[in-house]
């Protein structure tokens, strides 16, 4: 029987596999929260890099892969949790900070900005 949801999908897996979800997250080179949130379904749709991270460690076939990405997509379409649910408290919107991978100029400029706040040098 097919998993309802990418969560409970990735819940059989990491067990069929006897990982605990530190070791899973400690291979794919994520959190152990990133992992807990996915599988309880707080964040029920993960990145598309996050995905085959999660199926390298996991060390998925191309058909489970499959599984993996048809999974995640009928999670797309859920929607946000409702705001009175438990799930929904947990998942409120929080201010993010953008990615600064790739952004070599910006992170020196934010640097020298933070270097003559608190009078420090950075190596």
């Amino acid at each position: 029987m097919e998993a309802a949801t990418f969560g409970d999908m990735l819940r059989r897996f990491r067990v069929a596999a006897g990982l605990t979800q530190e070791e899973l997250a400690e291979r794919a080179g994520l959190s152990v929260r990133g992992i807990s949130d996915l599988e309880r379904g707080v964040r029920a749709r993960p990145r598309k890099d996050t995905i085959a991270l999660l199926a390298e460690a996991l060390g998925l076939a191309p058909e489970g892969r499959a599984r993996f990405d048809a999974a995640c997509k009928r999670g797309a379409g859920a929607g946000p949790p409702r705001a009175g649910s438990a799930v929904g408290a947990l998942a409120a919107p929080q201010a993010v900070l953008p990615p600064f991978v790739g952004r070599t100029r910006e992170l020196t400029l934010l640097e020298r900005h933070l270097a003559g706040l608190f009078n420090i040098g950075f190596q």
